[in-house]
């Protein structure tokens, strides 16, 4: 009986301590609130001009959006969203723009944040050195016909939409946000490391591209690489189209992958955990496919050379392929569809039927699978 009256005298006390708990919380969101309302009521729009003496940009905030465009006027001048307690320094030193947001806030109002910051940069200097943004909640805009040497952006929050005509290097890394490149050439490497967003590339032009991205779609149109095309992604779906690079690595876990309209010089290597491959329009040297799970179709891809496929379970599928040798492998799975040229059959299977033509010139066509069909007919 004591006991029970110890339980529900400390069920009581919890009860309490829980609505003290809520009560603070309540009461510290409804200050935040206020606080942030009264913020606003401050914010104001601000033109500062500056010193036409740069040749570098460099933006380092906390808090704010950032838009950068080519000047309409002789005048350089910055156009400022700012408020009370949030007002931005802009300064030439050294040819470098410096920006930087002066944050005044207490604690309470910076933890939950509802103030709009924004700068937007007018410049008539369109060819620059050297771009700097960094800043962990924002979005941010570069416009076209700018050519910079070297762009350099690193991004908590925010998504990322750069125009700009040209560039040697881009380097963006970002944690949360959608990333977005149209109509840009790059002279040397385009680097893309991101957590969580999708990233699109359009019309652009590099020697190489870097993507590695957590979790996210990654469509590409239009992309050329004079070098290799590097990508490694988590969890996301990949789309390529009209794509050219000497090498296409691609290292996926979990999403789907869709090439169509591409070419490669030398190899395309795809690795995949879970999701489905499909290669349409599609000419390399050498073709390299690693899946555990998941369906692969072949449609109009010409091979110059090797091609080689490891499966664990998935059917695998072509229409008019074609490669100079044909090694394939899969645990479960059928294997069927049409080729361009004869080949030399070696094929075996544990469980399911074998269809193959009875030819004995041209490359080496080596199938074997443990459980699934085999029907291969020549074009």
């Amino acid at each position: 009986m004591e006991n029970k009256k110890e339980i529900n005298k400390n069920y009581k006390l919890l009860k309490i301590f829980s609505l003290c708990i809520v009560g603070i919380l309540f009461t510290f969101l409804i200050i935040s609130l206020l606080s942030s309302l009264y913020l606003n009521s401050t914010k104001t729009t601000n033109n500062y001009s500056f010193d036409k003496n740069y040749n570098d940009i460099e933006i380092l905030g906390d808090n704010f959006d950032v838009i950068i465009y080519p000047s309409i006027t002789e005048q350089d001048n910055a156009k400022c969203v700012e408020n009370k307690k949030m007002k931005f320094d802009i300064q030439v030193i050294n040819n470098t723009i410096f920006v930087k947001l002066k944050d005044e806030r207490n604690i309470i109002e910076k933890i939950f944040n509802f103030v709009e910051t924004k700068i937007e940069l007018y410049l008539n200097k369109q060819t620059l050195n050297n771009l700097l943004i960094k800043n962990d909640t924002g979005d941010i805009t570069i416009s076209k016909y700018f050519a910079f040497n070297d762009v350099t952006i690193k991004s908590s929050t925010g998504d990322i939409d750069i125009k700009i005509d040209e560039a040697n290097n881009i380097d963006i890394k970002s944690s949360t946000g959608d990333i977005e490149i149209e109509q840009t050439v790059v002279n040397e490497k385009i680097n893309i490391v991101s957590s969580t967003g999708d990233i699109t590339l359009e019309n652009v032009k590099s020697e190489m591209l870097d993507i590695d991205i957590s979790t996210g779609e990654t469509n590409l149109d239009n992309v050329i690489m004079t070098s290799d095309f590097n990508i490694k992604s988590s969890t996301g779906d990949l789309n390529l189209l009209k794509l050219e690079a000497k090498n296409i690595d691609i290292n996926i876990s979990t999403g789907d992958i869709e090439i169509n309209q591409a070419i490669a010089k030398e190899k395309i290597n795809i690795v995949s955990s879970t999701g489905d491959i499909i290669l349409e329009k599609v000419m390399c040297n050498s073709l390299a496919i690693d899946i555990n799970t998941g369906e692969t179709n072949l449609d109009n891809v010409i091979v110059l050379s090797d091609f080689n496929m490891v499966g664990s379970t998935g059917d695998l599928e072509f229409n008019e392929f074609d490669a100079s040798s044909i090694d394939i492998d899969i645990d479960t799975g059928d294997v069927s569809g049409t080729i361009l040229s004869s080949k030399i059959f070696i094929v075996k299977t544990s469980t399911g039927n074998i269809r193959i033509p009875e030819t004995t010139t041209g490359g080496i066509c080596k199938i074997e699978t443990s459980t699934g069909d085999i029907k291969i007919k020549i074009k």
